[in-house]
């Protein structure tokens, strides 16, 4: 990440690799505090930076939420939760308008959606995009999916329908 005559690419694939190698919050904490500043200052106006970045603050999100099931739609989410998807929808929708054909952006997005819960209609939005771009992203389909469970803004029937036109669509590669 020192070195700025290196391309993005070849610094923030390793980046969101070590990102992603954990969702906790201490490893998020673990790894960011020499790695993000260093990433900001060689590359903060690229669509890569804006992207990572976007992908860190909806880590650190959920990584403070943690993994467990929510008992109730009304439970409040930890302090923080709502503030990172904030920058994370911020990040992400400025690496969106400097580059429109990265599958993975929109899918970002739409982990933003799951814990912002603004509507299915957004949901769609992002998932098209990123199906779009990429359509064999299974990523996409199964948060798609998830998005459309009881337990977040779904019920049986929605899911059951998204996953029967998953199987009749056509537009797999």
């Amino acid at each position: 990440a020192k070195d700025t005559n290196a391309l993005p690419d070849e610094i923030f694939e390793p980046a969101r690799l070590w990102l992603e190698h954990s969702q906790t919050a201490k490893w998020i904490q673990l790894v960011t505090p020499n790695l993000e500043p260093l990433l900001q200052k060689g590359w903060e106006t690229t669509e890569q930076w804006f992207r990572w970045f976007g992908n860190l603050e909806v880590s650190r999100a959920w990584g403070d939420r943690g993994g467990g099931w929510t008992s109730s739609k009304a439970e409040k989410p930890p302090e923080g939760f709502s503030e990172h998807l904030s920058k994370a929808e911020q990040a992400l929708e400025k690496a969106w308008q400097i580059n429109p054909n990265i599958a993975q952006t929109a899918h970002l997005m739409m982990r933003v959606e799951l814990g912002q819960g603004q509507g299915l209609s957004r949901m769609e939005l992002w998932f098209n995009r990123a199906m779009a771009l990429q359509p064999n992203y299974y990523d996409a389909v199964k948060l798609m999916s998830m998005y459309l469970e009881p337990r977040w803004y779904g019920s049986e029937e929605k899911s059951l329908a998204f996953a029967r036109s998953c199987v009749a669509s056509d537009k797999w590669g």
